[in-house]
């Protein structure tokens, strides 16, 4: 196992970026009339990873952490990968907010 000390401050080089884009069933949301409605979604994160699974298996990972951590009630059954690839380096990273569309429906 190398040293800390001695490859601190060294480049290790810069991870490739990926744009992960998430889809997922069965999300609940409080509704207008008070009760939950369930609803599907769809989520872009960046990911810094060294190949693309890992990139998925990370945004998967922090999708779960976020939905627990704001509260947004169970972690929905249904949450999987839509599309995902590299990023160039010229390219902006890439994030986005909870797109929401009734559970029912594929938009």
């Amino acid at each position: 196992m190398p040293d800390y000390a001695a490859i601190q401050g060294q480049d290790l080089g810069r991870l490739p970026r990926f744009c992960v884009v998430l889809r997922g069933e069965y999300l609940s949301v409080p509704g207008e009339s008070g009760d939950d409605e369930q609803l599907g979604f769809y989520v872009v994160r960046t990911v810094a990873a060294g190949d693309q699974t890992t990139a998925e298996k990370l945004a998967l990972f922090d999708l779960e952490a976020e939905i627990r951590m704001k509260g947004m009630g169970p972690v929905p059954d249904i949450m999987e990968i839509d599309k995902s690839q590299r990023l160039d380096d010229d390219q902006d990273d890439v994030n986005s907010g909870f797109i929401l569309y009734p559970a029912e429906q594929t938009p």
